[in-house]
């Protein structure tokens, strides 16, 4: 497990133990956003912000490296009801492409 993260940056979930069972129940968010500082960091704050606590998550990079999509799901009663204000306080800052939940 750890050559094959040393060797590829993932992990081997094969060979993980005590790994939380997917939960049907978490939001979930595809975010498009500019590869630059900050982005990642607006999207947090803003879950952070709705008491939205971040289960999974991961952020890839598309090619020619000026855009990436962060697929993250978290869990937060506050989301529910309010998704639509959410996305769109997300999708307010200039780094942001689209949000989709």
């Amino acid at each position: 497990m750890i050559s094959k993260f040393a060797q590829t940056g993932e992990i081997d979930l094969a060979n993980t133990v005590n790994r939380a069972a997917k939960d049907s129940s978490l939001a979930k968010i595809s975010v498009r956003h500019y590869d630059q500082c900050g982005a990642m960091l607006h999207i947090l704050t803003v879950l952070q912000k709705h008491a939205c606590s971040v289960q999974e998550m991961e952020n890839i990079v598309l090619a020619g490296r000026e855009a990436c999509v962060a697929n993250i799901s978290f869990s937060g009663e506050k989301w529910h009801g309010h998704e639509t204000e959410i996305s769109a306080e997300i999708s307010a800052h200039e780094l942001i492409i689209d949000v989709k939940h």
